[in-house]
């Protein structure tokens, strides 16, 4: 579609936002519906004054990286998006929690802490790499200063075990292989944020420990205010 030679001179309509609009009834209604979405995209481009080669370039990539997340579902994400949807047809204060997605649930608004190395992990839409995105103050990572923000993870191993290739990986997969037991050893093998070539690696040894998520604690204070008439109120927040 991206090949094809659209005509922007006919006269077509086509509405992005389809939720409330019917699903096609055919293969064909369905085709046609790409093909309109694609020049839809395709002039976007062109009223930016976008070369045509870039448009098709970044339009490539974006349909890529859903393909490549898509792909990425397993049976239990299907699982919870189907029974939340089917909860919130009843009532739209209930869904349904996959057991990891429960638990990241529990670490960060119950328990607010976890067992870990201490870092704020995230993935490029751009490439296939984990990196990482900011280390908690006081927590291992920082402390050992070998890790830095945009490292990239290539591997994960559990003490002397074998590396895992994590290059594509689901983004909690690689947070469920570097979280674990407060006292054992984690090894990164990442590419340095600094570094000029791929090709240069770095094997990181990290021993976990227990991480307080203070930022997310909730706490009061109180404020001494002058009202106009120069009345001190206290407001609690």
């Amino acid at each position: 579609l991206l090949r094809a030679k659209h005509d922007f001179t006919v006269d077509e309509k086509f509405i992005a936002q389809r939720n409330k609009l019917p699903w096609p009834k055919t293969e064909a209604d369905s085709a046609e519906l790409w093909r309109q979405r694609i020049k839809f995209e395709s002039l976007n481009g062109r009223l930016t004054d976008e070369a045509p080669a870039k448009t098709t370039d970044k339009i490539t990539k974006r349909y890529a990286r859903l393909q490549k997340n898509m792909k990425q579902f397993d049976s239990s994400d299907i699982l919870q998006t189907y029974l939340s949807a089917l909860g919130m047809a009843f009532d739209p204060h209930s869904a349904y929690l996959a057991p990891q997605d429960a638990k990241n649930f529990a670490i960060h608004n119950v328990d607010l802490k976890l067992s870990g190395i201490g870092a704020l992990l995230g993935q490029d839409p751009d490439d296939d790499y984990t990196r990482i995105k900011s280390l908690t103050p006081g927590g291992p990572a920082e402390l050992g200063k070998q890790l830095k923000p945009n490292d990239k993870i290539v591997a994960v191993a559990q003490g002397e075990a074998e590396p895992v290739d994590c290059v594509g990986m689901k983004l909690s997969e690689v947070v469920d292989m570097i979280r674990g037991k407060k006292g054992t050893e984690v090894r990164l093998t990442i590419i340095p944020a600094d570094s000029v070539s791929e090709a240069e690696r770095k094997v990181i040894r990290i021993v976990r420990d227990e991480i307080k998520l203070k930022e997310q604690y909730a706490y009061a204070r109180v404020i001494e205010h002058a009202t106009a008439g120069g009345q001190p109120v206290r407001l609690g927040v």
